[in-house]
């Protein structure tokens, strides 16, 4: 064998493993790294989905969000009020507008979590129903994946900062609708993880029914199989009634 032909086979041993290397850096951590990592977090609210007026948090918001000691925000975000309402297609300055938010967060070294949030109700409150009606359910799920498949696609290179969450928080009345949430959540998980980069061990959060503790804890037994081990968690909702739904002060 030659010197030239050993060289040759040499530097594609290089490069084979220059390329092994790259693959393993889009390995992120396990979600219970990540959730130890994230500290207490703080909630953007609704002002990316608000109807006929779309104000822009700013870098500065974020910065004092940091500087006030939070690890983590989660940014709630409207899609199906701003897509095309046979494709799917979803606006790509909207798109371009909810990017622009998340890079302030992530400049901010921000953990961040980005949702399907209420959305016009598409699906907050519509799981029981569809459960009985094929036609219904048939649109939800097909918006599933297209939302899902441009939001993963655009932030397919952002690293363990990001988090997603297929929805907010999917009404489920009945334990025997659990099985539409849980397709809706593997259709999620399906399609992020399809998109490729660094969202095929991206973390994934899966709101429980409802997002009720009681709910989530005594129904959900078992999770979708994802395609990497320990890469999901499980959302639950809690509001502190003087913290969060008293409209008057309390006094004693």
């Amino acid at each position: 064998m030659t010197r030239k032909v050993l060289t040759r086979i040499a530097r594609g041993a290089a490069m084979a493993v220059a390329l092994a290397g790259a693959s393993t850096a889009q390995v992120l951590p396990t979600a219970k790294t990540i959730a130890s990592e994230m500290g207490v977090g703080w909630n953007l609210g609704n002002t990316m989905e608000l109807i006929g007026v779309q104000p822009i948090p700013t870098k500065a918001l974020f910065d004092s969000v940091k500087a006030a000691g939070f690890k983590t925000v989660r940014i709630p975000a409207a899609w199906d009020m701003h897509a095309d309402k046979s494709t799917y297609v979803i606006d790509p300055a909207w798109m371009a507008q909810v990017k622009k938010v998340v890079d302030f967060a992530i400049a901010a070294d921000l953990y961040v979590i980005l949702n399907i949030h209420w959305d016009g109700g598409w699906v907050e409150g519509k799981i029981d129903s569809a459960a009985t009606r094929p036609a219904m359910k048939a649109i939800m799920y097909a918006k599933q994946g297209a939302y899902w498949k441009q939001i993963a696609t655009t932030f397919k290179d952002y690293d363990k900062r990001l988090l997603f969450a297929s929805a907010n928080e999917p009404g489920v009345d009945q334990q025997e609708n659990l099985p539409v949430l849980m397709g809706l959540h593997r259709i999620f998980i399906d399609t992020v993880r399809a998109t490729g980069g660094y969202n095929a061990s991206r973390t994934l959060i899966l709101p429980g029914p409802s997002t009720s503790f009681e709910h989530t804890a005594d129904w959900i037994t078992e999770l979708p199989t994802d395609k990497i081990a320990d890469r999901l968690m499980v959302e639950a909702h809690f509001y502190p009634y003087q913290f969060c739904l008293m409209s008057q002060p309390a006094y004693d």
